[in-house]
């Protein structure tokens, strides 16, 4: 073989079968998936196509010589965009070694990507990655990332330099925490006003009987581009995850919370939400270390004039607590004020991205998709909820 680039797409089949790696003397260990992202893969219930299942594509693997070089999952999901079911290729661990950049296979995966036939999607991309976007021509969506904090200890190491049981670091954090119970009895009136005759539960599934009332909610956001949610969908996020085998990793924190909001007098759902719960050795741009942070990364209402956005929020803060966070990230939802988040102790958490790319000709092409206020994208869009 000769010492040129070159890319192959693999379907379905080949996850399937797991033997085509088999084929190359270096960098398997960049592009195989771990078993656990595989069965992941390979279980979801959303597909790219529905004929010739087999033939759907999932990776997409740049080689050179007898080297794997570069390396995009692709995560089959939905958009619902003005009322049309638009399948989307999601990418997922996106990646090219540092040492083979200069060969362009980055900008060769995605625009072997972009010729598939299907839109394509990327939800918080890294931001090296970002610039190569924009050049393809992927449209960007800004979403504005906000973080609570219940509990001192990482921002406390973060900001003093101490550790946890330095004795400065230690009355840090007693004021610290002082200061934080304080606020989360005034965040606690706040809710009290906006959950008022509400109450979150927690389930291990999404209950089958809710197929309909969930169909219906997606119905009402015909205005908007979104994720089409369904009860396979989100209990399939409830069941796997893309997290690594080996003993390290798999010692460190990663789960999924589902909550049904209903009334306090009764078991009637009027809305969810859906945490991930995982341990960062650091954390956001401010660089937070060991911290255990709760992500509101879906939330759906099924009675408007019984539930909100916002009560839903202040059920998850609390819901955040239990599930022993050190902090809650959520991202912005069409509709909800900047000051909602502002007054009640949020802090700016940077800026998550989406980049999409529609099919040429077909309903996502259209311009009227470039604009950030036709979107309502959840923080869990794409691989952010099962990664």
């Amino acid at each position: 073989m000769t010492d040129r680039t070159q890319l192959h797409i693999l379907r379905r089949s080949d996850i399937e079968a797991n033997s085509w790696y088999a084929n190359w003397e270096r960098g398997v260990e960049l592009a195989q998936p771990s078993p656990a992202k595989r069965a992941m893969m390979l279980a979801n219930p959303f597909t790219l196509q529905t004929s010739a299942p087999a033939e759907e594509p999932m990776q997409i693997i740049g080689t050179k010589g007898y080297r794997i070089i570069g390396r995009i999952d692709l995560i089959a999901g939905r958009l619902l965009v003005a009322d049309q079911v638009v399948p989307i290729a999601w990418g997922s661990q996106f990646f090219v070694p540092l040492e083979d950049r200069a060969t362009m296979m980055g900008a060769m995966l995605l625009m072997k990507v972009q010729q598939l036939g299907f839109a394509a999607g990327a939800h918080g991309p890294s931001q090296m990655a970002v610039p190569l976007y924009s050049k393809l021509k992927w449209n960007e969506i800004p979403l504005q990332r906000w973080i609570i904090l219940r509990k001192s200890r990482s921002i406390i190491q973060r900001y003093l330099g101490l550790t946890p049981l330095a004795p400065v670091s230690s009355v840090a954090r007693v004021a610290t925490d002082l200061g934080l119970v304080a606020h989360r009895g005034y965040v606690g009136l706040r809710r009290a006003a906006q959950t008022s005759g509400l109450r979150a539960i927690r389930v291990q599934a999404m209950p089958s009987e809710l197929a309909g009332t969930l169909e219906s909610t997606q119905a009402r956001s015909g205005a908007l581009a979104r994720g089409a949610r369904t009860i396979e969908w989100i209990n399939w996020l409830l069941a796997n995850h893309f997290g690594g085998d080996s003993h390290a990793e798999t010692k460190l924190r990663h789960e999924r919370a589902l909550y049904l909001i209903t009334r306090a007098r009764s078991s009637e759902p009027v809305g969810y939400f859906l945490l991930k719960v995982k341990f960062f050795p650091i954390a956001t741009h401010r660089r937070f270390p060991d911290l255990t942070l709760a992500s509101l990364c879906d939330v759906g209402i099924f009675e408007p004039a019984s539930c909100t956005v916002e009560a839903a929020t202040h059920l998850a803060f609390q819901a955040a607590g239990e599930l022993n966070a050190d902090a809650l990230e959520v991202c912005d939802v069409p509709g909800v004020r900047k000051a909602f988040y502002q007054t009640l102790g949020f802090l700016p958490g940077g800026t998550m991205r989406l980049m999409v790319r529609g099919v040429p000709n077909t309903t996502l092409a259209d311009p009227t998709w470039k604009d950030p206020a036709n979107w309502d994208i959840r923080l869990g869009e794409g691989e952010n909820v099962p990664n």
